[in-house]
């Protein structure tokens, strides 16, 4: 069966972030509502190539985690990424959750309007390597689908 994501616009992203709440609790993981926000927010500075993070990806591994970014499974719910403490949450860098949505979603719209120079440059992903914009953009949308799962807001 084929696994439902969130579609890639800006304004259903943002419609979608605002029934959280600091109150609102994870299904899953260590997770608060900013941390989550702030997450997502990282991740998007990394393919807007403000952030540079070397990458924890083998060579030979590429082939099998770019079908998966672009084939329709959902990332599982405790997925363990290599460079993120697995106990806790990073510290928190914003000073609340609105802050922190808003920088977001301007992060997001950033993302959109540099197609061209994605494309072009291929942003690192830490863990799947180079992307064009529509790898990118597959990577956004299991990720973002993926953390709104958590946090019941799909």
């Amino acid at each position: 069966m084929e696994q439902k994501f969130i579609a890639f616009i800006p304004e259903n992203i943002a419609t979608r972030m605002e029934s959280l709440s600091q109150q609102t609790k994870a299904h899953w993981g260590v997770m608060g509502a900013q941390h989550m926000i702030e997450h997502l927010l990282t991740v998007f500075m990394i393919s807007n190539e403000k952030i540079k993070f070397a990458g924890v990806f083998r060579e030979e591994t590429l082939p099998k985690r770019i079908a998966f970014l672009r084939g329709n499974e959902a990332f599982p719910r405790h997925v363990r990424i290599e460079v993120l403490p697995e106990d806790r949450p990073l510290p928190l860098r914003y000073a609340d959750l609105q802050t922190a949505r808003q920088h977001l979603i301007d992060e997001i719209n950033l993302f959109v309007s540099r197609k061209d120079m994605i494309e072009k440059n291929g942003p690192v992903h830490p863990v799947f390597g180079p992307l064009g914009f529509d790898d990118w953009v597959r990577f956004h949308r299991k990720h973002l689908s993926h953390h709104f799962r958590q946090f019941g807001l799909i």
